[in-house]
């Protein structure tokens, strides 16, 4: 044999054995619609084709499409053919911002039959976003017309009198029997408690309570996030029982809070969230963590100064 004949087989055999060591893995993701309506929604799909040796991890993007929110998810689909399993995992996304937008990158972690952990991601997908009131529909809106005035009839303005007088003698009479009611003194009572010490005392009730041995994740999950979040208003002074998970993470960043602690709490309404509206089952791993992650952040967080608000308002 030569000496190019044996540099030849040199590398032919180191190509072969780079091509072996390349992880068959592919990754594709879809929109269902490239232009859509402010708060429409769109079905966001990842397809991932990789060999059958390789463990690939569940996809999380509830906290990684930017202005976009997870509103409905379809659990992976697999098919397992020649060695290569196909998997789909699907999302409902809307958004209530217009303009331009690229849905950002997911990654994609997986493990090879070695134990060594690696990554693919998807590629950005560019979306429109356009106002109600956008192009021909803004302009076909007229103004209102003036109203019409109708002839006064005498039978009309005595039924419109007799309402008036029916109507505000049954006022009267609620507001009169209202003001006789005795005032029930204990109801009225403001809970003097720290806010930790009432959050403690309600994460330990709910977790002696029996909605897991009812299967009732969504309603454990419901408590969980209510607990959280009456904390967070009555910790730092916001209103978070009604207001969704950006609107809560926009203002505390307002607060100009420590990155890692408005991390934890993102992360953990999330989770939170595709329980309760992404039809999400957790599993009893799952459970826990979310349940230690709010309790270790109120015992983490309550040493500090801290707002109230008053509730109701």
């Amino acid at each position: 044999m030569t000496r190019f004949s044996q540099l030849v087989l040199v590398f032919l055999i180191s190509l072969a054995t780079a091509l072996h060591a390349q992880d068959k893995i592919s990754v594709e993701s879809t929109i269902d619609k490239q232009t859509i309506t402010i708060g429409d929604r769109i079905t966001y799909t990842v397809k991932i084709a990789s060999d059958t040796s390789l463990v690939v991890d569940s996809l999380t993007v509830g906290t990684n499409l930017g202005s976009f929110e997870v509103k409905d998810y379809k659990p992976r689909q697999s098919l397992v053919k020649n060695g290569t399993r196909t998997s789909t995992e699907s999302f409902e996304i809307t958004t209530f911002t217009t303009g331009d937008y690229k849905i950002p990158p997911v990654t994609i972690r997986y493990r090879t039959p070695s134990g060594e952990v690696k990554s693919i991601a998807t590629d950005p997908l560019p979306i429109k976003v356009n106002s109600l009131l956008s192009g021909e529909q803004g302009e076909d809106i007229k103004p209102l017309k003036p109203q019409k005035m109708f002839p006064r009839e005498f039978p009309t303005l005595w039924v419109i009198a007799g309402s008036v007088l029916i109507a505000g003698a049954i006022l009267f009479v609620w507001l009169y029997r209202r003001a006789r009611r005795p005032i029930n003194l204990s109801t009225a009572v403001a809970d003097t408690r720290l806010p930790w010490e009432i959050a403690l005392e309600e994460l330990a009730k709910l977790r002696e309570s029996d909605l897991l041995a009812r299967g009732e994740y969504k309603l454990f999950y419901l408590e969980l996030s209510d607990i959280f979040r009456r904390y967070l208003e009555r910790r730092y002074g916001i209103y978070a029982l009604e207001r969704t998970t950006i609107e809560i993470i926009m203002e505390f960043r307002q607060l100009a809070l420590d990155k890692e602690e408005e991390k934890v709490i993102h992360d953990f309404l999330e989770g939170c969230d595709l329980v309760k509206f992404a039809k999400f089952l957790p599993t009893a791993e799952d459970i826990e963590r979310d349940y230690l992650t709010a309790k270790e952040f109120v015992i983490q967080t309550r040493s500090f100064p801290f707002s109230t608000v008053k509730e109701g308002e």
